[in-house]
């Protein structure tokens, strides 16, 4: 761990909690693994998406015409059906 932190330029700490969930992954951390440890697109792609599942808060600042949209879906969120979500997101990806 202590290697991987000099590398990183992050303390043994942080990266700690960022292992057991204690502190979400920053975008620049995984930024930084990518560079420092020269992963392959596929790798980077993969790690992105795995920060991306294990994310518990999310912090966006939509643009002024998007914030109603943004306060209702998350709102709703909980009362979708898998149906509906599975839409949403297929929407959002394409």
């Amino acid at each position: 761990m202590a290697q991987m932190a000099d590398r990183l330029k992050r303390s043994a700490s942080f990266l700690s909690s960022v292992e057991t969930g204690r502190k979400s992954i920053p975008e620049s951390l995984i930024e930084d693994v990518v560079r420092e440890y020269g992963l392959a697109p596929a790798a980077a792609s993969e790690l992105s998406a795995a920060a991306a599942r294990s994310a518990t808060v999310f912090r966006i600042e939509p643009a002024e015409q998007d914030q109603e949209l943004v306060a209702t879906f998350a709102r709703k969120l909980d009362t979708l059906s898998d149906e509906q979500r599975k839409r949403i997101f297929n929407i959002l990806k394409s």
